[in-house]
This record gives structure tokens, sequence and C-alpha cells, in this order.
């Protein structure tokens, strides 16, 4: 039998299942098994290393295309996001120009006001 026996009493509750241990002696004959049906579902003629190959390309090329794509997609985000800011910003700037002409207007109308009571005032 097993040269090492390790028991492990742990109490979980009256109504706990103690489940059996999973040692190395399960886990070999689980890859035993594993293997055995790996080589049962292969066709028995190893692939050649051009097969390999193409077949690594392939996978590659498709791991590229779809990074392609999520890059485009993230691309886009960031396109619109500026777009947006960029509106955004042209708005505000009509806002100020708008704001800055007005008080412009009244800035000069209050010079053009003072002056003229001046000029009474001198008997202009």
């Amino acid at each position: 039998t097993d040269d090492f026996d390790f028991n492990f009493d742990f109490d979980f509750g009256a109504g706990s299942k103690e489940e059996p241990f999973y040692g190395f002696d399960d886990f070999f004959k689980d890859m035993e098994k594993e293997f055995a049906d790996y080589q049962a579902k292969s066709t028995g003629k190893p692939k050649s290393l051009w097969e390999e190959l193409s077949d690594l390309g392939e996978e590659f090329v498709e791991f590229l295309e779809e990074t392609v794509e999520e890059g485009a997609k993230e691309a886009d985000a960031a396109q619109k996001e500026a777009e947006n800011f960029r509106q955004a910003a042209e708005r505000e700037a009509a806002k100020a120009r708008a704001t800055a002409s007005t008080s412009e207007k009244k800035g000069s109308d209050d010079i053009d006001e003072m002056l003229e009571a001046l000029k009474k005032e001198m008997g202009l």
C-alpha cells in the first residue's frame, strides 16, 4: 500500500459528508485515463512540422484579427469621445464670445456716456 498515510479529521458538523482523499495514485490514474482517451482520438499518424506550424499560424491570425477588432472598437469610442469634447468646447467658446461682445458694447456705451457728461461739464 502507500508509504504515507495522511488522515485529516475535521468535524464540520453532523450533516457533512467526508470526501475521499485525492492522492497521487488517483491523480496518475486520471492522467493515464486522459492520455489513453487522447491517443484513442488521435488519427494515429503524428502531424508533420508543417502541419503543426500551419495550425499555429491559423491560431495566431485569429488572435490578431480579434485584437484588431477590439482595437478598432476602442479607437471608435475614443474618437466619439473626442468629437463630443470638441463640440462642447465649441459651444462654450461661442457662449464666451457672445458674452464678451455684449460686455464690450456695454463698456463702450458707458465710456461714451462718461465723455458726453464731461463735455457738458466743461461746456464743450
